[in-house]
């Protein structure tokens, strides 16, 4: 019984499933007779009123999404404008007060296709579809006194108020534009040109015009309206579909007597049907340079239709994919920047495999990627960099993982986007990948670099840790200086700087680095494009850390490859560094010279420096040469260096002014002088012949000086001689000096002698002629002392004064003179 009971259940539900079934058929059936076998079009937009007048005569408001048949009058009144898509995929903007009628509409892969309509009053802005465009396909408009042949283009006709019609073309939506042959009362003209119109009156000809701007305005904005009438967005398909079932305008579609949720269910899948086949159609027009419509509808649309154009187009027009998802990011469309439909989640699974996969556009595909990464949420991140590191696992080969963090951080640099913490986690997570199957080679750590320049605090911090411990992995590595040289040139380049913190975290690569260097041309290369790119603090601590690897190693000269491959670069990139920079660069020139051999390798490098730098390096090179040559009779670094110079200027075409092949004059006239005694040095002949003619003043100034000290050092032994005799005469001289000294001393020790005789003379005849008081015994009795008649006191030798007192005070009227004169 069990048994024969579900076996009549099974029957049942056969029943039931065949009746279904049947159905289905005939609903099918219905709404492909309804909708195909005279149905022509369908209104996708409408403002205001629209109202239709059927074969029968009867006027009909039509409602958004209801069917344009053959032979049907479509109107609108003042206030309204309608938009039609019909099947060829034609669009038509149906104006205010206007009216339009289909009068033959074929369209067959077999036999000629033929559209036919009559504009009856007013105008259209008409977007011509599949028959405009078919070889074997006829698209013609009418109006009262004009007929247009329409050749695959955007076009305007209207009536205007003195009854005449213009007709204008535009660009249409794919970038081209057609042609229409205008026919009026005979005349006919082809319309090519979107800067011309065509007018006619009733009877007259046709006149052509430059177009006005607001009819090429009104051409224009149109595009609008047909990307909105294109788009396919099932919630509104939907509400609408509902209003109409409840003002009671819905159709009985499926015909069982009964309008309701059913009918809005088959009317949307035609709905939807007809807007893909529209969607189709605009995609096979579409190409790669002008894929703006086509992005531009799909970005109207809602998210599952978006992925299921995305999923066909795909399919048949694989060249449009990056282009597309590329606008419709730009755009943050939720398809792209959301994963809450699974079913689109596919779609974009299979979008960014072929990205990843893509080689021969890697470039813009990272940038889309970098642009999704950028506007999506976590969950779509998550997605894409589960993607990117299934890449990178099976091919290890193309470092995807670094290829789009880099990407990553140049668009969130150059759009200014800051990740939250949590999507930052997850692109973080390439990181590691990135670093363990980076190769050392000039595009990776390029990339490494790139990270490093444009990401935050926390992003530099993770990748100089992964940095430092790949090296500690490897002790052959050298990754950290390459790094940063990249770090350096990326900041060169394009005006970048770090702040102080990122520094910081940068600068811990330094150290590492410069320890690791070789003393060889790449590494050395290397340090001098940080030299020359880095601001001061960092070119202090490479300069102190380049020096610290020269007094370990008495071998090394890397000082000396470092500041010639600083003079290459900013030979070749015009590059200067401020004074301080170069002050501390001008720290590694004297260890670099006093460390120079005399051989070819040494000498090119100085010489490459001198040829390369300012005036000030080049003096200071010349000097420490000089030095270093005066110290080692058996160099002849002058020579060598000499020799590279013009090897240098010869290959490189580089001159040097007049200050600076002075300063390099002074080494050939070192050069000379150290090898004047060896005619046969096929050196110094061969730079002599290729050296600039200032050579010539070189030499005269070699011969001048020597003959200046010939002369000079003559003159000195005839000053010497002059000098010697001019000595022995003063000898002489003194001698004779000496002796009229010594005869001039007895002379005057004679004179004191006599004069002491005098004196004593003098003294033995005043005792004789004088009395004791010392007055004379003679007349007039002068005193010896004062030669007058007083002695000093004023007493004569009687002992009195000229008035006549003695010292006693005893008055004598004889000695008063006033008495006697009296």
């Amino acid at each position: 019984m069990k048994h024969l009971h579900i076996k009549n259940h099974i029957t049942s539900y056969k029943k039931i499933y065949h009746l279904l079934i049947i159905s289905l058929i005939f609903q099918i059936f219905f709404v492909i007779n309804l909708y195909s076998k005279e149905q022509v079009g369908l209104i996708t937009d409408q403002k205001g009123l629209i109202y239709k007048t059927n074969s029968d005569g009867e006027q009909i408001k039509l409602n958004l999404y209801d069917s344009i048949f053959i032979n049907d009058e479509i109107f609108t009144e003042s206030n309204g404008t309608a938009t039609i898509l019909f099947n060829d995929n034609t669009s038509m903007l149906l104006q205010k007060s206007s009216s339009f009628t289909v009068n033959e509409f074929i369209l067959s892969d077999t036999k000629v296709n033929l559209f036919y309509l009559i504009i009856n009053k007013g105008g259209a802005i008409i977007e011509s579809g599949n028959i405009a465009k078919m070889d074997n396909g006829s698209m013609k408009i009418e109006t009262e006194n004009l007929t247009l042949g329409v050749r695959g283009t955007r076009f305007n006709i209207k009536s205007e108020l003195n009854g005449s019609y213009t007709v204008s073309l535009a660009i249409d939506s794919f970038g081209k534009v057609g042609s229409l042959n205008v026919s009026s009362e005979g005349n006919l003209k082809t319309l090519f040109d979107p800067t011309q119109v065509l007018s006619a009156e009733q009877g007259n000809e046709i006149i052509e015009r430059p177009a006005t701007d607001s009819e090429t305005k009104e051409l224009e904005d149109a595009t609008e309206e047909f990307i909105q009438s294109s788009k396919i967005d099932e919630n509104i398909i939907q509400k609408n579909l509902e209003d109409q079932l409840i003002q009671g305008n819905l159709q009985d579609v499926n015909n069982d007597g009964k309008v309701d949720v059913s009918d809005i269910n088959i009317l949307k899948q035609t709905i939807k049907s007809n807007k893909q086949e529209k969607i189709t159609f605009i995609t096979e027009n579409s190409n790669e340079d002008n894929v703006t419509f086509l992005s531009n509808v799909l970005n109207a649309s809602d998210d599952g239709s978006i992925g299921e154009s995305i999923n066909e187009i795909f399919e048949s027009k694989n060249d449009l994919i990056a282009i597309l998802v590329s606008d419709l990011s730009d755009s943050d469309s939720t398809f792209i920047t959301t994963s809450k439909n699974e079913s689109n989640n596919e779609i974009k699974n299979k979008i960014y495999n072929q990205f990843l996969s893509d080689d021969t556009n890697e470039d813009f595909n990272l940038e889309i990627i970098s642009k999704i990464i950028s506007k999506s949420d976590k969950e779509t991140i998550t997605k894409i960099v589960d993607n990117v590191q299934a890449q990178s696992l099976s091919n290890t080969e193309n470092n995807k993982s670094l290829k789009v963090l880099s990407a990553v951080a140049t668009f969130n640099n150059n759009e200014s986007v800051n990740l939250d913490d949590e999507k930052q986690t997850e692109v973080n997570r390439l990181i590691k990948d990135a670093i363990e199957n980076i190769k050392e080679n000039n595009e990776d750590t390029s990339l490494l670099a790139n990270i490093i320049t444009k990401s935050d605090l926390s992003v530099i911090e993770e990748v100089v840790d992964f940095i430092q411990d790949a090296e500690e992995a490897n002790q052959q590595s050298g990754l950290s200086l390459k790094v940063l040289s990249s770090v350096a040139t990326i900041q060169s380049e394009e005006s970048l700087s770090l702040d102080s913190d990122e520094q910081t975290e940068v600068n811990r690569l330094i150290e590492q680095a410069v320890e690791r260097a070789g003393d060889n041309d790449e590494d050395s290369w290397l340090l001098a494009n940080i030299i020359t790119k880095s601001d001061l603090s960092v070119i202090e601590e490479v300069v102190d850390l380049i020096q610290d690897l020269d007094s370990v190693d008495e071998e090394s000269n890397i000082s000396l490859k470092v500041l010639s491959s600083v003079a290459t670069i900013q030979s070749e990139e015009s590059l200067s560094l401020d004074s301080d920079e170069q002050t501390e660069v001008n720290r590694l020139i004297e260890q670099a010279v006093e460390r120079a051999e005399d051989n070819n390798e040494d000498s090119s490098l100085l010489a490459n420096i001198i040829t390369k730098s300012d005036l000030s390096v080049i003096e200071e090179v010349v000097d420490l040469i000089q030095t270093a040559e005066e110290g080692d009779e058996e160099s002849n670094i002058s020579l060598q260096v000499l020799s590279s110079i013009v090897e240098i200027q010869s290959e490189e075409s580089i001159s040097l002014d007049t200050e600076e092949q002075t300063q390099v004059n002074r080494l050939v006239k070192e050069a000379l002088i150290r090898n004047r005694d060896e005619e046969e040095d096929e050196l110094l002949k061969g730079i002599l012949d290729n050296i600039e003619t200032e050579i010539e003043e070189v030499i005269e100034e070699i011969i001048n000086e020597e003959q200046e000290a010939a002369e000079e050092e003559e003159a000195a032994e005839e000053e010497e001689e002059a000098t010697e005799e001019e000595e022995e005469a003063t000898e002489e001289e003194e001698e004779a000096t000496e002796e009229e000294e010594e005869a001039a001393e007895e002379e005057e020790e004679a004179a004191e002698e006599e004069e002491e005789a005098a004196e004593e003379e003098e003294e033995e005849e005043a005792e004789e002629e004088y009395d004791a008081n010392g007055f004379s015994f003679t007349t007039p009795f002068l005193h010896r002392d004062t030669g007058t008649e007083f002695n000093k006191e004023g007493f004569n030798s009687d002992g009195y004064n000229d008035q006549g007192f003695n010292e006693n005070g005893d008055y004598d009227s004889v000695y008063d003179t006033n008495v006697s004169e009296s």
